[in-house]
């Protein structure tokens, strides 16, 4: 128990000096496909923006995760003619007829289906942008209610989350509107949120706690929103080289384990996200994993998983207007939904086997920006020893 006190308050502290660096060299974020892509001012760079430009044997890993060259492909894609054997269908995204195609009912979108000109084409993917730009706006804002909920009181030693309902909602409702708003500055827009999205999210994270607890001890510790960051020991001459990022909730149990896991916000259910996208979430938790790592915390028996949360009947607000002029798209959803299944735990199978390019295993690919060489199979109550040594590489001032 004594070992696990002294990693709770090395994790808090050098998370807390590490908090005010963050902020200081956070950028605006970007979006791709609903997900915040964070920026931040050299010599860092966030984990989502090294991993779009990881290469593996000389060839980027995720190649369709550069945005300049994505667009060029997608609007090719809705114009140029087609090819012997392929329809229109072949040539557009649901997400795609569905937002630019007039009709009540998707079939109905299916039959107008048309290769596009370049105003139209112009049209689509301002459309799809300003949606991306939503969800993963609306998606801060469900992780917002989280972090508070996770958030632990320091004059009680109790989170948010373990007080009455009523007492939550309150809490949450105080500040929600002027955190956003500061949070995502011009990003911020009506209908990121509602009452009942606080009120579902509040329940699913109910659920989600008992889960933990269950997993990990009545007395583990949450710890929401925690930021992390390291350098990587195979620079690239004019390029950032100190990872940073947030790890949506860690969760320290009774031994002294660390395990994290990962919010994904999506219209779509977990099992219709694309294998390219499963793979860039199976490396993120991984350079997560290897950055505890330089803590001096082995994860390799850590819990990892993905917790996906859906928005449900997500839809332009204002058709008409959007389809005259996109940037004037507005989205709206009805509420939030999650799975019987409220932890997805293929991620760590997966980072320990080849991946579906036959690349070698996920964890092998990451050696060489963030090698294993600080600690080896260290027992729990040797932990904390190591950690005063090795935090030094996170905060020089320490």
């Amino acid at each position: 128990m004594a070992a696990k006190n002294k990693i709770e308050n090395d994790i808090l502290t050098r998370s807390s000096e590490l908090e005010g660096l963050m902020k200081e060299a956070r950028l605006r974020a970007g979006t791709f496909d609903g997900d915040e892509i964070l920026e931040f001012r050299a010599p860092y760079i966030g984990v989502t923006k090294f991993l779009s430009g990881l290469e593996v044997d000389g060839k980027l890993l995720f190649p369709e995760f550069r945005v300049d060259s994505y667009w060029s492909l997608r609007q090719e894609s809705w114009s140029k003619p087609l090819e012997s054997g392929e329809t229109l269908r072949d040539r557009f995204t649901d997400d795609e007829i569905d937002i630019f195609f007039e009709g009540d009912t998707f079939d109905e979108k299916l039959s107008k289906l048309k290769l596009l000109n370049p105003t139209e084409s112009k049209q689509l993917r301002d459309l799809m942008t300003n949606k991306w730009d939503f969800q993963a706006a609306a998606g801060s804002a469900v992780h917002y209610i989280l972090q508070q909920y996770f958030t632990k009181d320091p004059d009680t030693e109790k989170i948010l989350g373990d007080s009455e309902r009523n007492l939550i909602i309150d809490k949450i409702n105080q500040n929600i509107e002027k955190d956003l708003k500061e949070e995502l500055g011009s990003r911020y827009r009506e209908g990121l949120y509602n009452e009942d999205t606080i009120e579902q999210a509040i329940i699913y994270a109910d659920q989600l706690k008992g889960e933990l607890r269950k997993l990990h001890g009545e007395e583990c510790e949450f710890y929401p929103e925690l930021g992390v960051s390291s350098p990587m020991h195979k620079e690239t001459p004019g390029k950032p080289n100190i990872l940073m990022g947030y790890i949506d909730l860690a969760v320290l149990d009774e031994n002294g384990k660390i395990n994290y896991y990962d919010y994904k916000t999506s219209p779509k259910e977990y099992s219709n996200f694309g294998s390219a996208k499963k793979l860039a979430y199976t490396y993120q938790l991984a350079a997560y994993g290897k950055l505890f790592k330089q803590y001096g915390l082995d994860y390799k028996d850590s819990d990892v998983g993905i917790l996906p949360i859906q928005f449900k009947e997500l839809k332009l607000s204002n058709p008409e207007e959007a389809h005259r002029n996109p940037r004037r798209a507005k989205f709206e959803y009805k509420t939030i939904g999650w799975g019987t299944e409220l932890i997805k735990r293929e991620v760590k199978q997966k980072m320990q086997a080849v991946d579906s390019q036959g690349n070698q295993p996920v964890l092998d690919n990451l050696d060489d920006y963030l090698p294993e060489d600080l600690i080896l199979d260290i027992p729990t109550e040797h932990c904390v020893e190591n950690v005063e040594e090795q935090i030094k590489t996170w905060f020089p001032d320490y």
